[in-house]
């Protein structure tokens, strides 16, 4: 856990712990929608329980909301969080925080890149103080131009999941295992010189298995990539 996100509160959590949180804390009507965003978050929360999802999305939210107030404040303040305590699940917006969660989760964007651009976009735009979950949520302009920045960001580079579950040494044909294959076989394709992506997939990151790239891909993209593996080794 703390290879793939760093340290954050809550991740040493085990599974039937975060079961008891849910059940004791969590409306069951937010809960039955969690198999619904499954097919739509980003893939590395694909493997957590949402309330391990949770605190992960409000350590990020909390380094935010930091940033914020060092922006926005004075220096110093840039290690201020949004609540007191550590713990979300003792705070007074904890469904919001879920809510938030949810809707992040919803339309696929890393939750680091969601708090830091939604937070961007309140500076930008003379908020005074930072936003609490809740008014995140539900202000669709921000929702809005938060996405326009991930699909740029998406644009401008390959996003690879950083779980060791979507490696090709623990492809087990998992369907979030080949969706994330596809993820990238689509990404790669839409790059104006693919043999760069294709490299970093196969040989940088383990992401991609060569027989998924050679039933998908044009043989001329792998074998440009393959040569220029060859180029970046020959340099060394």
């Amino acid at each position: 856990m703390i290879e793939c996100y760093g340290p954050y509160f809550g991740q040493s959590l085990t599974h039937e712990e975060c079961e008891v949180l849910a059940i004791a804390n969590i409306d069951r009507k937010l809960l039955a929608n969690e198999t619904g965003l499954y097919g739509h978050k980003w893939f590395d929360y694909r493997p957590l329980h949402p309330v391990m999802a949770t605190y992960l999305c409000v350590h990020h939210y909390n380094r935010a909301y930091g940033t914020f107030m060092g922006q926005c404040f004075e220096r110093g303040k840039r290690f201020m969080v949004g609540f007191k305590g550590k713990d979300f699940m003792n705070a007074r917006e904890k469904k919001s925080f879920w809510k938030l969660r949810q809707r992040v989760d919803e339309l696929g964007i890393r939750y680091d890149f969601f708090m830091r651009e939604a937070m961007n976009w309140c500076v930008e735009n003379g908020w005074k103080q930072p936003p609490r979950p809740a008014q995140i949520a539900s202000n669709d302009e921000l929702i809005v131009e938060v996405c326009n920045r991930w699909v740029r960001e998406c644009r401008a580079k390959i996003q690879f999941a950083v779980s060791p579950r979507y490696t090709v040494e623990q492809f087990a044909g998992g369907a979030d295992q080949i969706a994330y294959q596809n993820y990238l076989l689509t990404s790669i394709m839409q790059k104006a010189h693919p043999k760069f992506s294709l490299h970093a997939a196969l040989y940088v990151y383990d992401a991609l298995r060569i027989e998924a790239a050679i039933s998908a891909l044009p043989i001329s993209a792998i074998n440009d990539a393959i040569k220029y593996s060859d180029k970046k080794i020959s340099q060394h």
